[in-house]
């Protein structure tokens, strides 16, 4: 009888064990899909209103360019740095906003959809027009492309 007790003692905590991690990683699927449709939406709405996007970087960029001119560098590596965070600066916000969006919704509809969820849902449904607009862009642009290249 003993023996019996242990078993499904032991039965019970290796279930209890399965439904907790079953359970945390459902839970991290859906903060990884919410997650990646959130920053769907903020490059989204970075292309159409590209003076925010702007905003945001010229702000992060502003606390870092301080908190180097703080850090007591070198003079001329100073220089070299300011440089190196201006270019950054500048590629991040000429980078295509619609591109982003289109990519985040896809991960959200996609990497991180089992079980499905409702983050999963929203990302689905944007992302053909995201798709459209990333498109709409590289034409804008003349940028010459397949479709194959967009997936």
């Amino acid at each position: 009888m003993e023996a019996g007790n242990k078993t499904l003692k032991t039965l019970f905590v290796l279930s209890a064990a399965a439904i907790f991690f079953s359970g945390a990683a459902v839970l991290d699927l859906r903060a990884r899909a919410k997650s990646a449709w959130l920053t769907a939406e903020r490059y989204s709405e970075w292309q159409r209103r590209p003076e925010i996007k702007k905003l945001y970087f010229h702000d992060i960029y502003a606390k870092k360019t301080i908190a180097l001119k703080k850090s007591g560098m070198a003079p001329e590596k100073l220089e070299k740095e300011l440089s190196g965070l201006e270019t950054e600066k500048d590629f991040l916000i000429h980078e295509s906003s619609a591109k982003y969006a289109y990519i985040w919704y896809k991960t959200a509809s996609s990497a991180f959809c089992r079980p499905e969820n409702k983050w999963c849902a929203l990302a689905r449904e944007k992302l053909g027009a995201a798709k459209n607009s990333w498109k709409t862009e590289l034409r804008s642009k003349n940028i010459k492309f397949e479709d194959w290249m967009v997936d």
